[in-house]
Protein backbone atom coordinates (compact mmCIF):
# COMPACT_ATOMS: atom_id res chain seq x y z
CA UNK A 1 0.00 0.00 0.00
CA UNK A 2 1.36 3.64 -0.74
CA UNK A 3 -0.07 6.84 0.33
CA UNK A 4 1.10 9.81 -1.98
CA UNK A 5 1.60 13.35 -1.15
CA UNK A 6 -1.94 14.12 -2.29
CA UNK A 7 -3.62 12.39 0.29
CA UNK A 8 -1.17 13.07 3.00
CA UNK A 9 -2.17 16.43 2.61
CA UNK A 10 -5.80 16.06 2.82
CA UNK A 11 -5.09 14.20 6.15
CA UNK A 12 -2.64 16.68 7.64
CA UNK A 13 -5.80 18.79 8.27
CA UNK A 14 -7.74 15.99 9.96
CA UNK A 15 -4.75 14.75 12.56
CA UNK A 16 -1.55 13.51 11.26
CA UNK A 17 -0.47 11.32 14.72
CA UNK A 18 -4.06 9.49 14.82
CA UNK A 19 -3.63 8.86 11.04
CA UNK A 20 -0.04 6.92 11.39
CA UNK A 21 -1.55 5.68 14.77
CA UNK A 22 -3.98 3.70 13.55
CA UNK A 23 -1.64 3.01 10.07
CA UNK A 24 1.02 1.25 12.51
CA UNK A 25 -1.88 -0.82 13.61
CA UNK A 26 -2.73 -2.30 10.21
CA UNK A 27 0.90 -2.98 8.99
CA UNK A 28 3.75 -4.02 11.17
CA UNK A 29 5.74 -2.39 7.55
CA UNK A 30 5.31 0.95 7.60
CA UNK A 31 8.07 3.38 6.18
CA UNK A 32 7.76 6.78 5.07
CA UNK A 33 9.84 8.10 1.83
CA UNK A 34 11.11 11.44 1.15
CA UNK A 35 11.20 13.28 -2.11
CA UNK A 36 14.45 11.85 -3.42
CA UNK A 37 13.46 8.60 -3.17
CA UNK A 38 16.68 7.86 -1.23
CA UNK A 39 15.46 8.85 2.42
CA UNK A 40 13.64 6.09 4.14
CA UNK A 41 12.55 6.15 7.68
CA UNK A 42 10.82 3.83 10.19
CA UNK A 43 7.62 5.10 10.88
CA UNK A 44 7.38 2.34 13.92
CA UNK A 45 10.23 4.58 15.72
CA UNK A 46 8.52 6.94 17.51
CA UNK A 47 10.90 9.48 17.66
CA UNK A 48 11.75 9.09 13.57
CA UNK A 49 7.91 9.24 12.83
CA UNK A 50 7.21 12.73 15.05
CA UNK A 51 10.74 13.71 12.96
CA UNK A 52 8.76 12.93 9.70
CA UNK A 53 5.65 14.33 11.10
CA UNK A 54 7.42 17.65 11.61
CA UNK A 55 9.24 17.59 8.56
CA UNK A 56 6.47 16.96 6.10
CA UNK A 57 4.26 19.65 7.69
CA UNK A 58 7.50 22.21 7.91
CA UNK A 59 9.38 21.27 4.54
CA UNK A 60 7.06 19.17 2.64
CA UNK A 61 9.07 16.22 2.86
CA UNK A 62 8.34 12.79 3.19
CA UNK A 63 5.26 12.98 0.62
CA UNK A 64 5.25 9.01 0.64
CA UNK A 65 4.42 6.37 3.17
CA UNK A 66 4.54 2.57 2.07
CA UNK A 67 2.92 -0.13 4.19
CA UNK A 68 3.39 -3.82 4.16
CA UNK A 69 2.81 -7.32 6.33
CA UNK A 70 6.28 -8.64 5.73
CA UNK A 71 9.91 -7.83 5.54
CA UNK A 72 10.55 -7.88 1.91
CA UNK A 73 8.80 -4.57 1.30
CA UNK A 74 12.14 -3.39 3.43
CA UNK A 75 14.63 -5.41 1.46
CA UNK A 76 12.94 -3.51 -1.29
CA UNK A 77 13.37 -0.08 -0.13
CA UNK A 78 16.87 -0.52 1.72
CA UNK A 79 18.30 -1.84 -2.11
CA UNK A 80 16.50 1.37 -2.99
CA UNK A 81 18.54 3.37 -0.70
CA UNK A 82 21.96 1.96 -0.78
CA UNK A 83 21.55 2.76 -5.04
CA UNK A 84 21.05 6.68 -3.93
CA UNK A 85 23.27 7.03 -0.89
CA UNK A 86 25.69 6.51 1.70
CA UNK A 87 22.95 4.43 4.31
CA UNK A 88 25.38 4.83 7.41
CA UNK A 89 25.97 8.22 6.89
CA UNK A 90 22.07 9.34 5.87
CA UNK A 91 20.78 7.27 8.95
CA UNK A 92 23.29 9.21 11.59
CA UNK A 93 22.22 11.98 9.97
CA UNK A 94 18.32 11.60 10.28
CA UNK A 95 18.93 10.73 13.99
CA UNK A 96 20.56 13.15 14.60
CA UNK A 97 17.91 15.77 13.30
CA UNK A 98 15.43 13.69 15.02
CA UNK A 99 16.93 14.15 18.20
CA UNK A 100 17.59 18.10 18.00
CA UNK A 101 13.73 18.15 17.65
CA UNK A 102 13.49 15.53 20.68
CA UNK A 103 15.66 17.98 22.54
CA UNK A 104 12.57 20.16 22.32
CA UNK A 105 10.36 18.11 24.26
CA UNK A 106 9.26 18.75 27.42
CA UNK A 107 9.39 15.76 30.53
CA UNK A 108 8.20 13.79 26.44
CA UNK A 109 5.45 15.87 25.52
CA UNK A 110 5.53 18.06 22.77
CA UNK A 111 5.75 21.73 23.65
CA UNK A 112 2.45 23.10 23.65
CA UNK A 113 3.13 26.41 22.21
CA UNK A 114 1.18 29.03 23.55
CA UNK A 115 -1.03 31.18 21.22
CA UNK A 116 0.03 34.87 20.29
CA UNK A 117 -2.42 36.90 21.24
CA UNK A 118 -1.31 40.09 19.80
CA UNK A 119 1.56 39.11 17.31
CA UNK A 120 2.57 42.83 16.74
CA UNK A 121 5.66 43.16 14.25
CA UNK A 122 6.41 43.68 11.04
CA UNK A 123 8.48 41.96 8.10
CA UNK A 124 10.33 43.59 5.42
CA UNK A 125 12.77 43.11 2.63
CA UNK A 126 14.89 45.22 0.43
CA UNK A 127 15.67 42.29 -2.14
CA UNK A 128 12.03 40.98 -3.60
CA UNK A 129 12.61 40.53 -7.19
CA UNK A 130 10.05 42.70 -9.18
CA UNK A 131 10.06 39.68 -11.62
CA UNK A 132 10.74 35.67 -12.04
CA UNK A 133 9.93 32.70 -14.11
CA UNK A 134 6.77 30.72 -13.49
CA UNK A 135 7.15 27.78 -10.86
CA UNK A 136 10.58 28.90 -9.80
CA UNK A 137 11.99 28.83 -6.46
CA UNK A 138 13.05 31.70 -4.63
CA UNK A 139 14.73 32.17 -1.64
CA UNK A 140 14.46 35.99 -0.44
CA UNK A 141 16.45 37.78 2.50
CA UNK A 142 13.70 39.21 4.97
CA UNK A 143 13.59 41.24 8.48
CA UNK A 144 11.77 40.28 10.78
CA UNK A 145 10.79 42.27 13.87
CA UNK A 146 8.68 41.07 17.63
CA UNK A 147 7.28 44.61 19.04
CA UNK A 148 4.87 42.42 20.63
CA UNK A 149 5.08 41.06 24.58
CA UNK A 150 4.88 37.86 23.55
CA UNK A 151 7.24 35.14 22.67
CA UNK A 152 7.18 33.62 19.24
CA UNK A 153 8.16 30.07 19.31
CA UNK A 154 9.49 28.34 16.36
CA UNK A 155 8.21 24.72 17.12
CA UNK A 156 6.14 22.42 19.08
CA UNK A 157 2.45 22.36 18.68
CA UNK A 158 1.53 25.49 17.58
CA UNK A 159 4.97 26.89 15.78
CA UNK A 160 4.97 30.01 14.15
CA UNK A 161 6.51 29.93 10.42
CA UNK A 162 7.40 32.22 7.91
CA UNK A 163 5.04 32.01 5.07
CA UNK A 164 3.03 33.65 2.51
CA UNK A 165 -0.02 34.32 -0.18
CA UNK A 166 -0.40 35.19 -4.06
CA UNK A 167 -3.13 37.42 -5.20
CA UNK A 168 -3.55 38.26 -8.67
CA UNK A 169 -4.06 41.60 -9.99
CA UNK A 170 -7.67 42.21 -9.17
CA UNK A 171 -7.28 41.29 -5.62
CA UNK A 172 -8.49 37.32 -6.10
CA UNK A 173 -6.04 35.07 -3.85
CA UNK A 174 -4.11 33.17 -6.01
CA UNK A 175 -2.49 31.34 -3.26
CA UNK A 176 -3.34 31.36 0.06
CA UNK A 177 -1.71 28.54 2.13
CA UNK A 178 2.25 29.16 0.83
CA UNK A 179 5.38 27.06 1.82
CA UNK A 180 6.67 27.40 5.49
CA UNK A 181 10.25 28.31 6.68
CA UNK A 182 10.79 28.24 10.12
CA UNK A 183 12.36 31.09 12.27
CA UNK A 184 16.02 30.34 11.96
CA UNK A 185 16.23 31.49 15.73
CA UNK A 186 13.78 29.07 17.13
CA UNK A 187 12.45 31.59 19.35
CA UNK A 188 12.16 35.40 18.69
CA UNK A 189 11.22 37.29 21.71
CA UNK A 190 9.71 40.55 22.68
CA UNK A 191 11.60 43.61 21.40
CA UNK A 192 14.03 41.44 18.82
CA UNK A 193 14.80 41.85 15.53
CA UNK A 194 16.65 38.95 13.06
CA UNK A 195 17.38 38.58 9.42
CA UNK A 196 17.17 35.02 7.64
CA UNK A 197 15.75 33.71 4.93
CA UNK A 198 12.36 32.79 3.09
CA UNK A 199 11.21 30.11 0.85
CA UNK A 200 8.64 31.05 -1.65
CA UNK A 201 7.60 29.14 -4.83
CA UNK A 202 6.40 31.33 -7.71
CA UNK A 203 3.02 30.85 -9.81
CA UNK A 204 2.75 28.06 -12.18
CA UNK A 205 1.12 30.46 -14.78
CA UNK A 206 2.36 33.92 -15.66
CA UNK A 207 1.08 37.12 -15.39
CA UNK A 208 0.88 40.11 -12.62
CA UNK A 209 0.98 39.04 -8.87
CA UNK A 210 1.17 40.68 -5.43
CA UNK A 211 3.45 38.83 -3.28
CA UNK A 212 2.81 39.05 0.73
CA UNK A 213 5.09 38.12 2.76
CA UNK A 214 3.71 37.08 6.45
CA UNK A 215 3.91 35.07 9.56
CA UNK A 216 1.54 31.88 10.65
CA UNK A 217 1.13 30.36 13.89
CA UNK A 218 0.40 26.76 12.74
CA UNK A 219 -3.41 25.72 14.16
CA UNK A 220 -3.62 29.21 15.64
CA UNK A 221 -4.17 32.49 12.83
CA UNK A 222 -2.20 34.17 10.37
CA UNK A 223 -0.29 37.37 12.05
CA UNK A 224 -1.43 39.71 9.49
CA UNK A 225 -5.07 39.48 10.90
CA UNK A 226 -4.27 40.55 14.00
CA UNK A 227 -2.03 43.87 13.57
CA UNK A 228 0.95 42.22 12.20
CA UNK A 229 2.75 44.08 9.09
CA UNK A 230 3.07 41.91 6.38
CA UNK A 231 4.96 43.10 3.34
CA UNK A 232 3.49 43.44 -0.49
CA UNK A 233 5.43 43.35 -3.57
CA UNK A 234 4.01 43.11 -6.86
CA UNK A 235 6.13 40.36 -8.95
CA UNK A 236 5.57 39.94 -12.68
CA UNK A 237 5.87 36.20 -13.13
CA UNK A 238 7.24 35.15 -16.87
Amino acid sequence: MEMNHFCLDVLQRITIPDFLDFMRSVFPKLYAIDVDNATIIDLHDPHMAYFVMHEHVVRNRFPNIVGAFNAEIKLKLDRLLTRSTGTIALSKRLHDEANALKAKLVEGKVFNTPAVANPIGKISSKSIPRSTLAGEALTIPITLANNSGENWYGYGTHPVMLSYHWCVADGTMHVYDGLRTPLACEMLSPGRTTEQMINVMAPKTSGDYRLILTLVQEGICWFENKGFHSTEVVIEVQ
